[in-house]
């Protein structure tokens, strides 16, 4: 494994121990505030988005509210696989593999051309569209199946580098936004 990859992780995850869950809680806020009053985003029909889990970016309160007013895909950990399981209803999540919340339905999602847009964590992004994350792969051979999606990587300001270690496999985002900015890929070409 890249050491220089390692050695980010090693250093995000040392700064995520010193953010309070009041900061976690008041950033977040400020990223799904940011994330709705986007046109892509209140045009999306369907959207792939994570339920948050540790120091991530919370996404729960906005999954609880747009539940029954969008089609709400979250990804399941499937052996080395993420796949997909649509979420009509809070109430309807259960623990999953490394303790996420996951939809408890038997039945995947198997249409990632309907996808609209998607909503990425990230152990770090940068400056140029790269993100990183825990270093098994998941979102990367997830997002190589949906081209046509919208890319939306969310993350703290402590976790936007201006240049961070990428591979010829990881898939760049369109955007990425913090609790302060907002990096716009998709005008840039």
């Amino acid at each position: 494994m890249n050491n220089a990859k390692v050695q980010l992780r090693k250093t995000v995850r040392e700064l995520q121990k010193s953010i309070s869950a009041n900061n976690i809680s008041e950033w977040s806020g400020a990223i799904m505030r940011r994330l709705e009053s986007m046109q892509a985003f209140a045009g999306a029909d369907t959207v792939l988005i994570y339920h948050s889990f540790g120091a991530e970016v919370m996404t729960h309160s906005l999954i609880k509210k747009l539940c029954s007013r969008k089609k709400l895909l979250l990804p399941v950990c499937d052996g080395d696989e993420l796949r997909l399981k649509r979420l009509e209803d809070y109430s309807m999540l259960e623990e999953g593999k490394y303790g996420i919340m996951e939809p408890s339905s038997d039945e995947y999602f198997a249409n990632p051309e309907e996808i609209d847009l998607a909503v990425i964590p990230g152990i770090a992004f940068d400056r140029t569209g790269n993100r990183m994350g825990r270093g098994k792969g998941y979102y990367d051979r997830l997002l190589a199946d949906l081209p046509d999606a919208m890319k939306i990587g969310i993350c703290f300001g402590f976790q936007l580098f201006d240049k961070i270690p990428a591979d010829s496999h990881d898939i760049g985002m369109d955007i990425i936004m913090t609790e302060n900015e907002i990096l716009d890929f998709i005008s840039l070409f």
